[in-house]
């Protein structure tokens, strides 16, 4: 089975929800007639909404660009691989929800444990899904060693537990607000993506 339209179907699904991300984007009690420091403070209310937009937006590319990597490891796909796949776009298509819930209520323990339950479910089924095409289904190409894949595998495990919020339910005011900068997953890896020419030292798992 091709594997060009399951790249295209992801590739959909992850621009659907990186869209709907600015969607709760809206200007309160706006007048006709407002001057310019109601305006300033109208702005400076979005302040949640605009901070876990752009950690959605990178969790987003992360995701867009690990999963893009497994693609092209890819020789082909089966059923099993395509439900898996399907499961793991159903988390992300979610996630514009807990986003705006989060922008409303950027210290709300429920909430900012919702938002680390969807980044967390998403990262357990593309560990799965790399889990399956790697051992269970052999789909990957002939060419990556089992040594390279076990190496993949155990980094893509260490995602669910880099997106748990660490104190989701304390009372702690500091600890809550800390929690909501933690959701994406090791998203400092992405500086070793952007030079071509360090690709070797770069893990199979963002490739």
């Amino acid at each position: 089975m091709p594997k060009s339209r399951l790249e295209s179907f992801s590739d959909c699904i992850i621009a659907f929800a990186v869209t709907f991300l600015i969607y709760d984007f809206h200007l309160q009690d706006i007048d006709a007639d407002m001057d310019n420091a109601g305006m300033l403070r109208a702005l400076l209310a979005l302040a949640p909404h605009l901070s876990i937009y752009v950690i959605s937006f990178l969790v987003c590319t992360v995701w867009w660009m690990g999963h893009h990597m497994f693609i092209h490891d890819l020789a082909r796909v089966d059923s099993r691989l395509l439900f898996l796949n399907c499961m793991f776009l159903m988390w992300i298509a979610i996630l514009p929800f807990p986003t705006a819930l989060l922008g409303h209520h950027p210290l709300q323990p429920v909430v900012i444990a919702l938002y680390g339950i969807v980044c967390t479910l998403a990262c357990v089924f593309f560990t799965v899904m790399r889990w399956y095409a790697s051992f269970r289904g052999h789909l990957m190409r002939m060419d990556i060693s089992a040594n390279a894949l076990r190496r993949d595998l155990r980094i893509s495990s260490c995602f669910p537990l880099s997106t748990v919020p660490p104190q989701p339910l304390d009372t702690s005011t500091r600890c809550r607000a800390c929690s909501a900068t933690r959701q994406f997953p090791l998203s400092t890896r992405l500086s070793g993506l952007s030079n071509d020419t360090t690709e070797a030292s770069v893990p199979r798992a963002f490739r």
